[in-house]
């Protein structure tokens, strides 16, 4: 699976889109409705049986190219299309960003838009920790684009 992302930037947004910056390992560039099924184990997430955890992951590949440029546009103070507000871009710009967070393994993402800090937890009754964390997007501002940060908490069962 790793060889899929070679050189290639992706974000994921915490849903069901993973965003990147080229084609995957498709075997068919022109194909449109390709459809890739990988088998993923993960080693350190074992199942009740003290076998690691085995996950089937289906890729489908949408040839969308999300455009920045009425974003640019906005920034720059130049006319841009209201439409933009609401645009897939801003989930690709809030995507990036939680992106940097999960790369070091002490973070976890719940969500599209909340971080917590698996170090940061308190136990709480009932086999439940509290974690601390925080909620982030971009938002448009005055002439610019904002990063709005908010503290979070979150509640997770301990685990087993």
């Amino acid at each position: 699976m790793e060889d899929w992302f070679h050189k290639v930037v992706y974000a994921y947004d915490g849903g069901s889109t993973l965003y990147t910056t080229s084609y995957l390992g498709f075997d068919k560039a022109k194909d449109v409705k390709a459809i890739v099924k990988e088998e993923i184990s993960i080693a350190n997430l074992q199942n009740l049986d003290g076998e690691p955890t085995r996950y089937k992951v289906i890729i489908n590949r949408l040839d969308t190219i999300i455009e920045l440029t009425q974003i640019n546009k906005y920034i720059n103070g130049e006319e841009f299309e209201w439409e933009f507000f609401s645009d897939e871009a801003f989930n690709v710009l809030n995507s990036l960003i939680h992106k940097v967070g999960m790369e070091n393994e002490k973070y976890i993402q719940s969500g599209n838009s909340s971080i917590y800090n698996k170090e940061n937890k308190k136990n709480i009754n009932g086999g439940v920790e509290l974690c601390l964390g925080w909620f982030s997007t971009v938002r448009p501002g005055q002439g610019s684009l904002f990063i709005n940060v908010n503290p979070t908490y979150t509640t997770f069962y301990q685990p087993l």
